[in-house]
């Protein structure tokens, strides 16, 4: 007899993507391959789509969604795991957050890559006719580039950086329209961010050239998608485990520019279908450096062979990949691993060190300021606790770096978050990562570098051209790299 799985959870579908979306096609798949139905057997398993803490004696198979970037996760649930449970992940990064906080014997980790429905998400046939009937309908002009933003208002979505993304393209493509979609109404925090965001543009100049509609259906989504130039997600949100507004526009042909964070980097083939911009992790929270991949956007966006060579890339490497029957075959491989019969032993996980370390985190910061509104809110306080050691740790992996670069003296830097001087503090106003740091003495060189970068937002300059004294300001513009404030051209990625 072949093994039972008793669904637990959610598995409801959606016509807007997201959790729920993914939890109905795994509910799918598991009711297609395998017996869900009827009483359940001893040597039976669980299906758990969002309970981690369900007891019981037998199997459990957890699908993960991005729970292993909050801390509280490693603190409260990690230890209700046992060796001969299964975890399905979605992308790489949350096998090696797992290698960092898991001793070995260890739940089982299987790799399953969420999917796009390239059925529905699709290359216009003309794209030409496309371009005029949305245009018209949204009051574009089709011979201009459309930039496309997908996403919650969520800070750390950063869709205010896509908006400084458009007004940096002017000079290389003047007159790009940016359309964001996206959820305001729906989660704390979201009607100010998208407040934030809207004031950014108009301080930018470019509210004109941005327009925000709300979520549609995925057949709406597609055929905006097919008809857009550009993909823009700079999101650093927790690990992204995945990307499913990525992974759609690839299916539509639509090349991206994203953060290379977390689940990302798997889907963006840099140089391919689309472009990478590094990010590191900063004292002040992740930076991506955004202004890294402005210049071969524009390149890309004023070269129509090579945005369609880019296109195509995008649509083969999501058949290729991301297609719901390539899912369907990763899945129920997965499944059957998993319910094959073998000898285990039952027993507690035990945490590294390092889980170890961020679990003691999480309860002084609880037992101190009481539980946290939000794993956001959680996060935001990891950085600062213990020198960052814990937000380094759960974090690392998404970033193309851990640390902040080191500076090369001899290549320029420039400002990738606004920032001014403000009594006797530096003052960021990044939307989605606002902070006040203690200046030193008036006389400080850090104090002449940010007034030099002040009206120089995201335009590279010389350590040299500052006046002061040459190693003094290497120091300081040191000290602003690992604050997040300044960057250098030239991050590396990290290595796939």
């Amino acid at each position: 007899m072949s093994t039972r799985f008793a669904l637990l959870g959610d598995a409801r579908a959606t016509v807007y993507g997201g959790t729920s979306y993914v939890n109905h096609a795994v509910g799918s798949v598991l009711k297609k391959h395998f017996e869900t139905e009827g009483a359940a057997q001893k040597d039976d398993a669980i299906f758990c789509f969002s309970e981690w803490t369900h007891a019981t004696g037998r199997r459990r198979c957890f699908l993960d969604h991005g729970s292993f970037a909050d801390g509280s996760y490693w603190a409260w649930i990690a230890p209700q795991l046992r060796t001969d449970d299964a975890i399905i992940v979605s992308s790489r990064v949350c096998e090696q957050v797992a290698d960092r906080m898991l001793e070995s014997p260890r739940p089982a980790i299987h790799l399953v890559p969420y999917f796009a429905d390239t059925d529905v998400f699709v290359p216009a046939d003309d794209r030409d006719l496309r371009r005029r009937q949305l245009g018209a309908r949204l009051g574009l002009s089709p011979e201009v580039p459309w930039l496309l933003a997908v996403s919650s208002f969520d800070r750390r979505k950063n869709i205010h950086l896509a908006v400084r993304f458009l007004r940096a393209l002017d000079t290389h493509v003047p007159g790009t329209v940016l359309l964001i979609l996206g959820s305001r109404s729906e989660g704390p925090g979201r009607e100010e961010y998208a407040g934030a965001v809207e004031q950014g543009a108009s301080s930018l100049g470019v509210e004109e050239r941005v327009r925000f509609l709300d979520p549609m259906p995925h057949e709406s989504l597609s055929r905006l998608m097919a008809a857009s130039d550009l993909l823009v997600h700079f999101s650093n949100c927790r690990l992204e485990n995945f990307g499913l507004v990525v992974a759609e526009a690839l299916a539509s042909g639509l090349p991206i520019v994203a953060a290379d964070w977390g689940g990302l980097r798997d889907l963006v083939e840099h140089g391919r279908t689309g472009f990478l911009a590094p990010t590191y992790l900063s004292d002040q929270g992740p930076r991506t450096v955004w202004p890294d991949v402005v210049a071969p956007a524009a390149e890309l966006l004023l070269n129509r062979e090579r945005w369609a060579a880019f296109s195509r890339s995008a649509r083969e490497y999501a058949v290729l990949r991301l297609a719901p029957n390539v899912f369907e075959t990763r899945l129920v491989r997965a499944l059957t691993e998993i319910s094959a019969p073998r000898p285990h032993v039952r027993a507690a996980v035990r945490r590294t060190r390092a889980a170890e370390d961020l679990a003691f985190a999480v309860y002084r910061s609880q037992i101190r300021g009481g539980p946290r509104r939000s794993t956001g809110a959680e996060f935001r306080e990891l950085i600062s606790l213990d020198g960052g050691a814990h937000y380094r740790q759960l974090a690392g992996f998404a970033a193309s770096q851990e640390s902040p670069p080191v500076l090369d003296p001899r290549s320029p830097v420039f400002a990738i978050v606004p920032v001014r001087i403000e009594g006797t503090d530096l003052v960021v106003t990044d939307a989605a990562w606002p902070t006040r740091i203690p200046m030193p003495a008036p006389d400080d060189p850090l104090r002449a570098l940010v007034q030099h970068a002040t009206n120089r937002f995201a335009a590279p300059f010389s350590i040299r051209d500052v006046s002061g004294d040459p190693e003094a300001l290497i120091s300081a513009a040191q000290q602003l790299v690992d604050w997040g404030v300044f960057a250098q051209p030239g991050v590396p990625l990290r290595s796939t």
